[in-house]
């Protein structure tokens, strides 16, 4: 049967489906398009706001929750573990491994209880480093992926951890792709109980990457599914599975002299080289061999080291955070209804930390039901600052319930969502159905 809890509306919605903005009648055009997301909704502002078709998206308000009680670090990796229950905790629990102190590399694994922000920390058998990579599994298997250590040392190694970063198992210390940090990484639990990971990119051999491995074994053997993917090659990008498919996001690489002139095609060259930031996403169907371009420009600011997560209740994306040029600190959050097309930002108080060098990291947990960013860090002197946001639960709702029905039309119709996302949601759908203060 059809996902939507209402078989009519996606029988209706097909009736009255365009093919275009030209189906339309002349004036139902023109309100179409001169209709804001705000008018749409109610024409008043308020916390939670929306756009029209599959773009409803839900704003957000950020409570600060204090300080972790661990030493302070930037440049650590971050994940949450969904439900975790063990060593006397009962919920999601966020994991932060590695990390710079200022003066040594981190080795440990810090463990935060979301219930009640205690921190745990772990001696871990994998070395110090930075340029870390870690990723987690729906289920809440954990692995790091890569780094380099202080004496310089690049690594390829990878490390695994079932039970919430306490302890960890090495997967391979010499994986066969090359040595490399920065690097992109996902994963995802197979229905044979294996577990399906991906890196993208980073910084190896004195070069930036872009070539995708993949492994259904969970790290122990790998795969060069492509040498050189069409995006351009970087480090620090983001790569999550969102709806079956692999997303990149932003990242950046340094050009010398010689590649900033043949990029910019100038008989003359540069007095001297540049960092090249990035703000485009891309999405692949088979675990990275081939990738289409999704937006060459997202409304974000081009950024590297940035957090992407996907609510797999909704299929919504998240990305925030991250450093942009000339290398300071992003606080600000977006997000995509369709898949990373289009992206909108989320509504923001948190405190502004321009000065910093050092990005944060941002997670999605689910509470009661409930889903709910999380970032950890902050400015100088205060990287251990701890923020939370409920992401609005009515939003959320409508905006599964929009993309169920895009998905029941593109079934019944073979028209894809991105074509009528705009049009047919307002023309068919009663005004009541965006209204999120009822």
């Amino acid at each position: 049967g059809d996902v939507c809890s209402d078989p009519v509306l996606p029988f209706c919605a097909a009736m009255f489906l365009p093919t275009s903005a030209s189906s339309l009648p002349n004036k139902a055009r023109r309100s179409l398009r001169s209709s804001s997301p705000a008018t749409t909704l109610s024409g008043k502002p308020r916390e939670c706001i929306g756009g029209v078709g599959n773009e409803l998206w839900a704003g957000t308000t950020w409570q600060r929750e204090g300080t972790l009680a661990m030493q302070w670090r930037h440049s650590y990796g971050m994940v949450c573990v969904p439900e975790f229950r063990g060593n006397g905790s009962n919920g999601p629990r966020l994991v932060l491994v590695g990390g710079f102190d200022g003066t040594l590399m981190r080795s440990e694994s810090c463990i935060v209880d979301q219930n009640t922000s205690i921190v745990q920390a772990f001696r871990t058998p994998w070395s110090a480093r930075l340029g870390i990579s870690i990723c987690s599994t729906e289920s809440g298997i954990v692995f790091l992926v890569a780094g380099f250590t202080r004496k310089g040392d690049i690594l390829r190694d990878v490390w695994r951890s079932d039970d919430a970063g306490i302890s960890w198992v090495e997967v391979t210390d010499a994986a066969p792709w090359v040595d490399r940090y920065d690097v992109g990484v996902a994963a995802h639990d197979r229905p044979d109980g294996e577990v399906d990971l991906w890196i993208v990119g980073g910084f190896a051999e004195a070069a930036y990457q872009n070539d995708v491995w993949y492994s259904p074994t969970g790290g122990k053997t790998w795969t060069r599914v492509t040498k050189s993917a069409p995006w351009k090659p970087r480090r620090g990008a983001c790569l999550t599975l969102a709806n079956g498919k692999l997303i990149v996001a932003g990242g950046n690489r340094y050009l010398t002299k010689a590649e900033v002139q043949q990029v910019e095609g100038t008989a003359v060259q540069p007095s001297a080289g540049r960092w090249e930031w990035f703000s485009d996403v891309w999405e692949s169907v088979d675990n990275g061999a081939t990738w289409s371009s999704l937006t060459d420009a997202a409304g974000w600011e081009p950024r590297s080291s940035a957090s992407l997560v996907s609510d797999p209740a909704s299929g919504q994306l998240y990305l925030g955070v991250g450093i942009k040029a000339p290398r300071t600190a992003c606080t600000d959050v977006w997000t995509s209804q369709d898949g990373g097309r289009s992206w909108q930002e989320l509504p923001s108080n948190l405190e502004s930390h321009r000065t910093t060098r050092h990005p944060s990291r941002m997670a999605l947990q689910h509470q009661a039901g409930v889903p709910t960013l999380v970032i950890v860090g902050g400015g100088e002197g205060d990287y251990n600052v701890k923020w939370r946001s409920s992401i609005c639960e009515k939003g959320r709702k409508h905006a599964v319930f929009l993309r169920q029905l895009g998905e029941a039309v593109e079934r019944r119709t073979g028209v894809p969502a991105h074509v009528w996302d705009k049009l047919v949601c307002p023309f068919v759908l009663p005004q009541a159905a965006f209204d999120l203060t009822a």
